[in-house]
């Protein structure tokens, strides 16, 4: 899946096109879309060195049906008096949802390709983003627009199906996490290098922004950008079908059928 800054730069994106005047949730509750532009993965980070209930939970709703989230979230947004903050949050949602679904098939074709790891083309693609930005890929906070709020912990209990100590957990470990696998340079780079060689943490490694551009994830990093820019007029037209369907209005795009993994309807 494309990675924090991916997801990011893609609520940045979604920002300066989308009418204001319809989705003002999304502005005036910056934090919530922001955490909800990470969608299920935030579940990811709760203790992620070991194997747990809530990482396990945030595996399977990646892998389940979309719309099955989308259709019992309307439910519970109801219940808790449709709060602008949840409706921010349940946008950024579907925006991860919009990316993933487009952007995967292609990075595990990459992975085929190249024999490369999931996390090394993500990072690969983090770093060109960030370059696309006028950003340093190796001094970038990437997680920077996380924050563990009381909106934003709710947000995420409430709709993930997790306590909010466990949510709180969550977001504050994916701050940290990607804080501490940010190499700015060659000392601390060689040491995390060395701990997770210790540790047999291959895939982490991968995780780390390269120093450079790799020429084996060149044309990754070209199939991802074109991916990336279809997956943004995708998620202006869900995020259109989902404001209509929260109001009462219709139903939830076929396109929520498929999964995280792919556009394929299952």
């Amino acid at each position: 899946m494309p990675a924090i800054y991916a997801h990011r730069a893609f609520g940045e994106d979604l920002k300066a096109i989308l009418p204001r005047g319809r989705f003002q949730e999304i502005f005036e509750h910056a934090d919530c879309f922001s955490v909800g532009l990470h969608g299920p993965d935030t579940l990811f980070y709760f203790h992620p060195l070991k194997k747990n209930a809530v990482s396990r939970h945030g595996e399977a709703l990646h892998e389940a049906r979309a719309a099955d989230f989308f259709e019992g979230a309307r439910a519970i947004f109801l219940q808790r008096g449709g709060r602008a903050a949840d409706r921010a949050y349940l946008y950024g949602f579907v925006c991860h949802f919009a990316l993933d679904s487009v952007c995967h098939p292609e990075v595990a074709l990459q992975m085929q390709r190249h024999r490369l790891s999931h996390t090394a083309v993500e990072a690969a693609f983090e770093r060109a983003m960030m370059l696309r930005d006028g950003r340093d890929p190796l001094k970038t906070d990437v997680a920077a627009h996380l924050h563990a709020t009381a909106e934003t912990v709710s947000a995420v209990a409430a709709y993930c199906g997790v306590t909010e100590r466990q949510a709180r957990t969550a977001i504050r470990s994916m701050v940290r996490s990607s804080r501490l696998l940010r190499a700015p340079n060659a000392f601390r780079r060689g040491l995390l290098h060395a701990c997770l060689r210790i540790a047999g943490s291959r895939s982490v490694i991968d995780m780390i922004v390269p120093e450079r551009d790799r020429p084996e994830c060149a044309e990754g990093n070209a199939a991802l950008a074109a991916c990336y820019e279809r997956a943004l007029q995708k998620a202006e037209e869900l995020l259109e079908n989902y404001r209509s369907f929260l109001a009462g209005e219709g139903r939830p795009d076929e396109r929520f059928s498929s999964n995280y993994e792919s556009e394929e309807r299952i």
